[in-house]
């Protein structure tokens, strides 16, 4: 074949005689073509043809040998010729070193002794035995009668021996990958007589120890078959499950403490760092005190509870009382709840108005309601409002100083729909209270279209007297934010069978994580990106495969609260199409970071 010859050029020859399934042009490592090709057609009878049509036909200005391809294991397969294919004499020629050694010749058996044979035949043989040592020299024939059995004894040395070499392997392996050792001391309880969990080694050279301490801190030692990482993830798991749903059995609204810069609560506090196995009526015992309780919540597993007071100046009392006061043998961390926290607010009716209280709570119930149905209304006015794509936003120069935001609106007003005109101003301090133009302005539309438009059509186009330049900006407004993180939470809102996972420990591997998910399913894979450098260590993120989304969903509902794998929370996200590939997430944040300069 030609040196120049291409791939489409040469699919496109072949493909009169068929239909071609594959097409491979053969390269070397310093890739230099080596005008050699393989065709794969549809079925053989279309490959016959091809054979027979286009043997020893010309392609461009070269001569064409076709023959059809010999199956691997095929004893009529050619022999090798070429340079680069390594049966070949040429390839070895070149490459001694690669040369396959020679099988060593079988020697031949020698002629052994017939005295040595016959010896081999008799041993074992309990009458040989006693025949020589009656023979042996100096030797008393009767020694046999007086000797004492020593089987008990060679049995005991035998299995204490067997301890003393499992030992010596031990101390064996640590010696090679450290150093000499020459002692260790395992400390043993008195009344136990177990082991207290510490020993001490000593080595024969400081700088052996100063090797293991390096090199063995942190490692376990007599690893068992599950990870005990993985088992604590999924204990602090099932705590967080019981807990929440405890908690929203009693009506606590968790979003609530997810709200950043929250108004907070004057009548609810947040009892934190309990000890294991309080009580509930313990803590109503300690705050009942300094006024009347409406409710408080303690979840089984203890930790953390919420205690409710009826007046607010009750509740400011026990506060600045109880904070930081021993509680058992721990002290009390108190803070206020956000507003919010309980769905429904328990009041306690008082005894001498009965019909007061009766009437109360139902207006203050209606009036509740009007304000939800209120706030339900403006979320769903905000939800409608779609916010403006990225890279939306024209800066304008040379504005006239008269210009208002108005005018400048009907100017951009025919490229598409705008969201938001600004003009940047500034205080005039001969006249107080008055603003001056500055002179430029920001103009962000709703789509990128229309920006785009508006920099072609009316880049310097007049405006009052004024030539505008237009330029497109990459400031991030407050609403890009905000446009931006619902984006996002759109996103992480698509359910699949796919869960993007980050922040995960370098200790972790990819067993430890399929012991982790397969308790929620049956997972189809378990993908772990390793990095470049050859270092063995992943990149920190997995993409986890379950076999149905149910299975997905319940795994994600459950770790994505608050679950450590060796002190690291995991961040799990739903795991787009485009976050599959490891090219795409690379590509993702190098354009991040290139934004960002």
């Amino acid at each position: 074949m030609a040196w120049g010859v291409k791939e489409d050029r040469l699919r496109e020859f072949f493909s009169s005689k068929g239909t071609i399934t594959d097409l491979q042009l053969k390269y070397t490592k310093e890739g230099v073509f080596r005008r050699f090709a393989f065709v794969g057609y549809k079925d053989e009878a279309q490959a016959a043809v091809a054979k027979e049509y286009f043997h020893n036909a010309y392609l461009d200005t070269s001569k064409l040998q076709v023959d059809i391809c010999k199956a691997l294991g095929d004893a009529e397969k050619p022999r090798a010729w070429s340079k680069y294919s390594k049966d070949s004499s040429a390839y070895q020629k070149m490459h001694p070193e690669e040369k396959k050694p020679k099988p060593p010749k079988p020697e031949k058996p020698k002629k052994e002794n017939f005295a040595e044979a016959f010896l081999k035949d008799l041993e074992g043989n309990e009458e040989f035995e006693e025949f020589l040592e009656v023979h042996s020299a100096n030797k008393a024939a009767w020694g046999n009668d007086t000797r004492a059995p020593a089987n008990a004894t060679v049995a005991k040395s035998k299995k204490g021996g067997s301890d003393r070499e499992k030992n010596n392997e031990q101390e064996a392996a640590l010696e090679d990958d450290t150093g000499p050792i020459s002692e260790v001391h395992l400390s043993i309880d008195k009344i136990t007589r177990k082991p207290k969990g510490f020993a001490f080694v000593s080595f024969m050279f400081p700088e052996h120890a100063i090797k293991a301490f390096s090199e063995l801190d942190g490692k376990l030692l007599q690893e068992m078959g599950d990870s005990v990482a993985v088992r604590m993830a999924l204990g602090e798991t099932q705590v967080v499950t019981e807990t929440k749903e405890f908690l929203q059995g009693q009506g606590v609204e968790l979003d609530a403490f997810c709200r950043p810069a929250t108004e907070r609560s004057k009548t609810v506090i947040l009892v934190k760092n309990l000890p294991a196995k309080t009580h509930p009526d313990e803590i109503r015992d300690a705050f009942a005190k300094f006024g009347t309780l409406s409710r408080v919540v303690l979840p089984p597993w203890g930790i953390c509870a919420l205690v409710e007071f009826q007046e607010p100046s009750e509740a400011r009392t026990a506060f600045r009382r109880l904070a930081y006061s021993k509680f058992k043998h721990v002290p009390l961390y108190l803070e206020w709840a956000p507003v919010g926290v309980f769905k429904e607010k328990k009041t306690i009716p008082k005894p001498t108005l009965k019909d007061v209280t009766k009437e109360e709570p139902t207006k203050a119930s209606e009036d509740g309601e009007k304000e939800a149905e209120k706030a339900e209304r403006q979320e769903e006015e905000e939800e409608e409002e779609e916010p403006p794509e990225p890279d939306t936003t024209l800066f304008v120069k040379n504005l006239n100083f008269s210009t208002t935001e108005e005018a400048l609106r009907e100017h951009f007003a025919g490229c598409g729909p705008i969201h938001e005109v600004t003009i940047a101003k500034k205080k005039d301090l001969k006249n107080p209270g008055k603003m001056l133009s500055m002179g430029y302005g920001f103009v962000q539309f709703k789509l990128k279209q229309s920006a785009k438009k508006a920099l072609k059509q009316l880049q310097h186009s007049k405006l009052d007297e004024h030539a505008v330049e237009l330029k497109l900006s990459k400031r991030e407004t407050a609403q890009q934010t905000a446009a931006e993180l619902k984006r996002k939470k759109t996103d992480l809102g698509k359910e699949s069978t796919k869960i993007l996972v980050r922040n995960i420990p370098f200790e972790a591997t990819k067993k430890e994580l399929q012991e982790l998910f397969s308790v929620f399913g049956t997972l189809r894979d378990i993908r772990l990106p390793k990095k470049m450098a050859g270092t063995g260590r992943h990149r920190g993120f997995a993409f986890v495969d379950f076999l149905t989304k149910n299975d997905a969903k319940r795994a994600f509902q459950a770790l994505c609260q608050s679950t450590h794998l060796y002190g690291r929370r995991l961040v799990l996200e739903w795991a787009s199409s485009d976050d599959q590939e490891v090219d795409t997430l690379r590509k993702k944040t190098a354009d991040h970071f290139l934004q960002g300069e």
